[in-house]
């Protein structure tokens, strides 16, 4: 609607999912880190700071969607089987990376009725085309040798009852881990 003229920065649910038109269409995007999502006011000062740098030409956002073939399963942030699967998540623009630029790292949520559902990287860097193409399909390969760790299994849903039922204490919360009620998920 605005044109390709006007610069584009989106801010993500950490279980967004994510299309190439979006990638094609958006200059920067964010995904929140935090779940549950403590950090969408961060991630919206992130996205504002890089839009103003894209606006005054100090950045050169070039991206790339690599789509692992992994499963995507819906567990919480910090309790990944792998410390890679946080790498495989959090961006960073703070120069650690031994390649250092500037990108990101998103997953999808693969219990959305979509096409896109799934595992998916998005990394964007400055003006590097094939940076961005190299650490994209790097964290892709790296979510494929590590796809059987983000396997989630829950309680079924009447053994999670059964177990809610004989706990001790008040209150008792069953909750959808997979940000997506009814896909098939408990937790």
């Amino acid at each position: 609607m605005v044109g390709p003229d006007v610069p584009i920065a989106v801010t993500l649910d950490f279980h967004g999912n994510l299309s190439d038109t979006m990638v094609r269409e958006a200059d920067l995007l964010h995904g929140y880190k935090t779940y549950p999502h403590v950090d969408m006011g961060e991630r919206g000062v992130e996205a504002t700071e890089q839009l103003i740098d894209v606006i005054g030409r100090r950045v050169r956002p070039t991206a790339r969607l690599a789509q692992a073939a992994a499963p995507a399963s819906p567990r919480q942030p910090g309790h990944e089987p792998r410390a890679d699967a946080t790498a495989l998540r959090h961006g960073r623009r703070d120069g650690k990376d031994p390649e250092g630029d500037l990108h990101l790292h998103l997953r999808r949520l693969s219990l959305a009725d979509i096409p896109d559902a799934g595992f998916g990287i998005y990394v964007v860097t400055d003006g590097d085309q094939a940076l961005a193409d190299r650490l994209a399909d790097r964290l892709a390969d790296t979510a494929w040798t590590h796809r059987h760790e983000f396997i989630h299994t829950a309680l079924p849903v009447r053994e999670a009852v059964a177990k809610a039922l004989a706990a001790d204490g008040q209150p008792i919360v069953l909750a959808d881990m997979a940000d997506n009620t009814g896909g098939g998920a408990a937790g």
